[in-house]
């Protein structure tokens, strides 16, 4: 089951009234343009990992991230490397622009979905997908603002 994370860009209806003053070739390029922008940002800001804690250092066992879990004579290399696998796709039809930011890795539910989250990875600060929209949403909001400036830039 893949981990999603959603982003509703709320006062849409403004927006769009504001991009029918552009030419619908500048209005596809912001808003397309801005949402794999804003796809990119949410998987970047995603991808980081909370500080190392106790159990990423001896003694074994211990998780060794991007490798797996370390035993005093081997390591089981169990590691899917979660940070790597924030994947992207925006797509556009019937007049909308859908960005989507997922984790398929086999664990991820269990380090960022909001309910079935283990205790031990909320316990040691891993942002469930909930977090991690709210600190992304300012900086959401930001690319869509700047495209529309810049769109309306090009109209003087």
């Amino acid at each position: 089951m893949a981990v999603t994370i959603q982003i509703d860009i709320r006062g849409d209806k403004e927006l769009v009234a504001k991009l029918y003053q552009v030419d619908a070739t500048i209005r596809k390029t912001v808003v397309a343009g801005g949402m794999q922008d804003a796809v990119r940002y949410v998987a970047q800001n995603a991808a980081v990992y909370p500080p190392t804690t106790e159990a990423n250092s001896p003694p074994p066992p211990y998780y060794i991230r991007g490798t797996g879990t370390q035993y005093a004579s081997y390591n089981r290399r169990e590691s899917e490397q979660l940070n790597l696998h924030w994947d992207t796709r925006v797509n556009q039809h019937h007049g909308a622009t859908v960005g989507v930011v997922e984790n398929k890795v086999s664990y991820a539910p269990w380090v960022h979905s909001v309910v079935r989250q283990s205790w031990f990875h909320k316990m040691r600060n891993w942002r469930n997908i909930e977090r991690i929209k709210q600190d992304v949403e300012q900086g959401v909001v930001k690319i869509f603002k700047d495209g529309v400036t810049r769109a309306l830039s090009l109209l003087k």
